[in-house]
């Protein structure tokens, strides 16, 4: 049986009839079989062949590539029979026959010296020796731009709006892109004008990547008011000055307006919103704007209906945290590949995540030609990485020193940090109900049988997890009545969707409708699977003003203490059991007894931000806070977007607040929260890049004081786990060469196993 991408890449193929498919498995596998010939299931890694004529061997490529499929050179092939692959990008000398590239794969070695490869590449793109301001017209109107800001740029920022504007010029990008055509070769490269006007600016977390980019979108009001002149008549869009910046969230909307109010002079620039019930249904409401900003959900709905911002000719397109639109099979590529634009740009710290393919996506979104193409990439980036010549980065090297920026946390002159792991040991009481939960999980997996759907056992060890995670977190509290984002009965059904690290609107788990599920998910802010938002925000939306500015009406109250602020959304909390923990008191978590204990420990002298994955475990420690008389602000989901600016504000400016807890999908990206000089972490996140973005909030520019990450993880259980799963995976290849084309649900559904076995650690 074959694991279900694969499947669903052959069954693209029914329609030629002529095919041949045959397996390769290789004699490591074969010994496996023979070992375990009475085992009821065993996975192995096999290769597939398409056998079939060589006139349709195009149309066979065309339509794997169409489903974002493609094709390896194979392991093994029978003698007689040639190896062409369509997909694959032909010099003029080289033979259509490609039988010396049959081959096992490279072992993993290979791809752990690649991953480091690629990783100090990424590490050295702070170089701009050879990008050297032009002289002439744009040296002039940047000079005039930075008179319209007010901050005053640090040298990185201004090395950065050098890069921009540098890469925004033709004569600049052709010169640059000459020592690529000299070493690949000019006639692969687009001759009526520049492969692309843009690029990707990869600075890490916390460099200020939003002012450099608001400060060019000034410098270049000139050139955006000249582009906006073009004759409509000539194109099939609406040509506008603006730039149009795509976030991920409403919260990052606000970000960027705060930004702008911040470091710019009063109305130097018009900025509106494209988002919510009274986002623009025309582009005429648009043309007149410097700055419009929108989501990537916004951008796709938008793609399906009204599709307003597809019918513009936008002058520049800015992709904030552009690694949303890595997997190309997902609608925010498609939406965002789909936009006109004459310049475009992705801010990313992560411009490679899992593979080189991560990187082709931003590229095919830059239509940087000719590699954008799946060929072309394979053959001059991809392959040279997997042989062991000693200038197999040379192609990558100078592919990023051309079109891509990066500076390190270096550039930061941050003041040290120190990290603290607290280790929680469970009570007997909770301990119960953990191994409770554990039985239920293994008797419920028991009755499964082998031909049970793959996606099933992995949502029945998925929910395990998290309720686990939870108790770690609650002990023996629950809610009294757990509330659901959606009735259960009103719940959309996905069928036999595959597991996928793609962001849709529903996936296998939180399209679930039994009862544990949607408990789980109703005091979560997000999905844990597939990060989609799990609270409605659409009532606030629909008051947003269309010049973007306005200020916000005044919240009718701000999440300070428990009740007061939280009555529409706290739950009241009962004890699984009556028994009480001698110094705790009853049903509270040990480890939420060892949050407010450290936070009280440190009130003199410190502000603490608290992260967390739930709302619950957010309405304990309010509770447990203001029984000790502690005050604090919060932020989840269910906050007002008019709201969390003002909870921000308080919080940065009164002193006698000391604590601000947030759920950690809320509020880890896009602000800045320098004020604090603690964070708490109080659970393992499955993805550490998401601890790593809720520290940023503190440890980040204009931080002055040492900051002190306090984690928090209980012994022995799944916690422990993941993250020796984490260090498990540090050791491994952080980048694939393949594309990630193997048996992810299988690969998962290991990984929870080897979470849930923690009495085995």
């Amino acid at each position: 049986m074959l694991d279900l991408v694969t499947t669903g890449y052959l069954h693209s193929l029914r329609k030629f009839p002529e095919l041949l498919f045959t397996a390769v498995i290789s004699s490591s596998s074969l010994s496996a079989i023979l070992r375990k010939r009475n085992s009821k299931k065993l996975i192995i890694d096999a290769s597939v062949n398409i056998i079939g004529l060589a006139r349709i061997a195009d149309d066979v490529g065309n339509t794997l590539a169409d489903n974002s499929a493609y094709l390896q050179h194979p392991f093994s092939l029978q003698t007689g029979i040639r190896y062409v692959n369509p997909q694959y990008f032909y010099s003029r000398k080289e033979s259509m026959d490609l039988r010396r590239l049959i081959g096992p794969p490279t072992v993993d070695s290979r791809s752990v010296l690649v991953s480091k490869g690629v990783e100090n590449l990424l590490e050295s793109l702070d170089d701009l020796s050879h990008h050297a301001v032009p002289p002439g017209s744009q040296a002039a109107s940047a000079a005039a731009g930075e008179r319209l800001i007010l901050t005053p740029l640090k040298r990185h920022q201004g090395d950065g709006l050098k890069f921009i504007l540098n890469r925004e010029n033709l004569t600049f990008c052709d010169l640059v892109t000459s020592e690529l055509k000299a070493l690949i070769g000019s006639r692969f490269f687009p001759h009526n004008r520049s492969s692309c006007l843009g690029g990707i600016v990869a600075d890490v977390m916390g460099l200020g990547k939003t002012l450099t980019m608001l400060s060019a979108v000034v410098c270049s009001k000139d050139t955006a008011t000249e582009f906006a002149k073009i004759d409509s008549c000539r194109t099939r869009t609406r040509p506008t000055k603006a730039t149009l910046i795509v976030v991920t969230s409403r919260q990052v909307l606000d970000v960027w307006i705060s930004e702008i109010e911040k470091h710019l002079m009063p109305d130097t620039l018009r900025v509106a919103l494209f988002h919510g019930d009274s986002r623009a249904k025309t582009t005429e409401a648009l043309v007149d704007y410097d700055i419009v900003l929108t989501t990537y959900r916004t951008l796709v709905f938008d793609g399906k209906g009204g599709r307003v911002l597809q019918a513009m000719e936008w002058f520049r397109v800015v992709l904030d945290e552009a690694h949303w639109i890595r997997n190309q099979s997902s609608e925010q590529f498609k939406a965002a590949e789909g936009l006109q634009a004459e310049r475009r740009w992705c801010l990313t710290g992560t411009p490679i995540q899992n593979s080189l393919d991560d990187l082709r996506s931003l590229l095919s979104f830059l239509q940087f030609q000719p590699f954008a193409t799946p060929a072309f990439f394979e053959k001059y980036i991809v392959e040279p990485l997997r042989s062991d010549s000693h200038d197999s980065f040379r192609n990558l090297k100078l592919l990023l020193r051309t079109i891509c920026l990066r500076r390190s946390a270096v550039y930061l002159h941050l003041p040290s940090a120190q990290t603290e792991e607290i280790p929680i040991t469970l009570t007997p009481e909770e301990t119960t109900v953990y191994d409770g939960i554990l039985a239920d999980c293994q008797a419920e997996f028991d009755k499964m049988v082998s031909t049970k759907a793959e996606i099933k056992k992995y949502n029945v060890l998925f929910t395990t997890i998290m309720k686990l995670r939870r108790l770690c977190n609650h002990g023996t509290l629950q809610a009294a009545t757990p509330s659901c984002p959606t009735p259960p009965g009103k719940r959309r059904k996905f069928g036999k969707q595959r597991i996928s690290t793609d962001i849709k609107l529903f996936c296998e788990f939180c399209g679930e409708e039994d009862e544990d599920t949607a408990a789980l998910l109703g005091s979560l802010d997000v999905c844990p699977r597939c990060s989609r938002c799990l609270v409605s925000q659409e009532a606030s939306l629909s008051q947003t003003p269309m010049n973007g500015l306005s200020p916000a009406p005044p919240p009718s109250s701000l999440a300070l203490g428990v009740s007061a602020s939280r009555s529409s959304t706290s739950q009241s909390l009962s004890p699984i059991s009556a028994s009480s923990t001698s110094g705790l008191q009853a049903g509270y978590s040990s480890k939420l007894v060892a949050v407010t204990d450290n936070i009280q420990k440190s009130l003199n002298d410190s502000k603490s931000l608290v992260f967390t994955s739930w709302r619950l475990t957010l309405d304990i420690l309010g509770q447990m806070l203001t029984n000790r008389g502690i005050p604090f602000l919060r932020i989840d989901g269910r906050v007002k977007m008019s709201d969390r600016l003002d909870i921000l504000s308080k919080f940065r400016g009164d002193p006698s607040t000391p604590v601000l807890l947030m759920s950690i999908e809320t509020g880890a990206v896009g602000l800045t929260l320098t004020v604090a000089n603690r964070v708490h972490i109080v659970e393992p996140q499955w993805n550490p890049s998401v601890e790593e973005q809720a520290i940023a909030r503190a440890l980040r520019m204009g931080q002055t004081r040492a900051v002190t990450v306090v984690r928090y993880v209980t012994e022995n259980t799944v916690e422990r786990n993941i993250l020796t799963l984490q260090e498990k995976k540090s050791q491994l290849a952080k980048f694939s060469l393949d594309g990630g084309t193997d048996d992810k649900a299988t690969g998962e559904l290991d990984n929870l196993k080897f979470v849930l076995d923690a009495r085995a650690q």
